[in-house]
């Protein structure tokens, strides 16, 4: 930050909710609370490097899929939106967004229409991993182009679609 240009800097977190989970070290949320006072943020001192800073000039960007992870008193200093699921037609923005990614590996490969609709239900991650098998079992099977059937039949096989068991380690049932 000492030699950027800008005088502003965005710092974006991403899942915050997710780190107020594990303590096994300490909270690695509590310097937070110091940088996003302006009053304190002006004097901020790390650990590592313990001449005062003026960082109140940072704007933090955080995102959390669940607020009620998160430490009221920590939760209280952003200004938070929730968002709303997307839309049919954005997810159909969404997931071409996706295909047209995974595309540029699969040189000569497509899907059908009734595909795009299909896995638009799903979250994009999950949209990679069950497009690229598809992809990967239908070149393996000589086609050129997904269908619906096919997708279908990586879903079932892999269960993706579904909430697994709750198991202790490697998939065996407690």
């Amino acid at each position: 930050m000492a030699a950027s240009h800008h005088l502003s800097p965005i710092i974006s977190l991403d899942e915050i909710d997710k780190a107020s989970m594990h303590h096994a070290y300490g909270d690695p949320l509590s310097p937070l609370h110091t940088l996003l006072e302006p009053e304190s943020a002006r004097y901020f001192a790390d650990g590592c490097f313990p001449l005062p800073i003026d960082v109140s000039h940072i704007i933090w960007i955080a995102t959390a899929n669940r607020r009620d992870r998160l430490d009221p008193p920590l939760a209280s200093r952003f200004l938070s939106f929730k968002l709303s699921r997307p839309t049919p037609s954005q997810r159909r923005v969404i997931t071409s967004s996706v295909v047209t990614a995974l595309l540029r590996d699969y040189d000569g490969m497509a899907f059908t229409d009734e595909v795009i609709d299909r896995i638009g239900e799903f979250s994009p991650r999950r949209q990679r991993q069950l497009l690229t098998s598809a992809l990967a079992r239908a070149r393996r099977c000589g086609e050129s182009r997904v269908s619906l059937g096919l997708l279908t039949e990586v879903i079932n096989r892999t269960n993706i679609d579904q909430r697994p068991e709750k198991t202790l380690g490697f998939g065996v049932k407690d």
